[in-house]
């Protein structure tokens, strides 16, 4: 088991919506603050689980932390987006897109 794991299965029970409305505030504060410092840690499977937690609270209507979880749910996805990117560049630099052009077959075998 990874090192995180334990702390993403906590930060998870507490962001379901039957039990983040057991926790008094501070608690719930809490938990989107390590929810935030694992993000940035996650591999993109775990990283797609908790964000998947963070939409089912906000879709549960708790008004108090909406504009936070909505924040951290836009910034998750940019950084996602950016990574993606920034892989896409990597192999383009390297000349893999110019390998792949040239084992793609340009006329039809028919």
């Amino acid at each position: 088991m990874f090192q995180y794991q334990w702390k993403l299965t906590i930060v998870e029970r507490n962001l379901l919506p039957s039990n983040w409305m057991k926790l008094i505030p501070d608690a719930q504060e809490r938990m989107l603050e390590e929810a935030e410092e694992l993000a940035g840690d996650l591999p993109p499977a775990d990283r797609r689980r908790l964000l998947a937690s963070l939409s089912k609270l906000q879709d549960s209507g708790e008004a108090q932390f909406q504009p936070k979880i909505e924040k951290m749910l836009q910034t998750f996805k940019l950084e996602h987006l950016y990574s993606s990117h920034s892989a896409t560049n990597h192999y383009s630099e390297h000349g893999i897109d110019a390998k792949l052009e040239q084992l793609t077959p340009v006329e039809s075998a028919y």
